[in-house]
């Protein structure tokens, strides 16, 4: 069997050149990626003060709700009793009747 082999002729002035060349990559992606979670930690962080006050608006505006809901409803019924009122008259003088039989109607 033949084998063809080659062999590159590498100096260790390349191959220093090479490991320096990866060395200085390898510390460039650290960097970049240890930027780019502090990056996103910052988001993260806006993000959740955000839900925080958002949250409170929400609880604010529940209870602002509630208390026009109750006035809407007292606005409405005391409108509706006045004008279902306006058509009566006070009453000045009562008179009763006595009936002088058991019976309500005679013949």
């Amino acid at each position: 069997m033949n084998y063809l082999t080659i062999s590159l002729p590498i100096s260790k002035k390349g191959s220093l050149s090479v490991l320096k060349f990866f060395l200085i990559l390898v510390a460039f992606y650290l960097i970049l990626v240890f930027l780019f979670t502090i990056f996103q930690m910052a988001l993260y962080a806006q993000g959740i003060l955000s839900i925080k006050n958002y949250e409170r608006k929400i609880k604010f505006l529940k209870e602002e709700n509630k208390n026009l809901e109750i006035e809407f409803s007292k606005t409405t019924s005391l409108s509706n009793l006045q004008d279902y009122l306006k058509d009566f008259e006070k009453v000045k003088n009562v008179k009763y009747i006595k009936l002088g039989g058991s019976s309500v109607a005679e013949k």
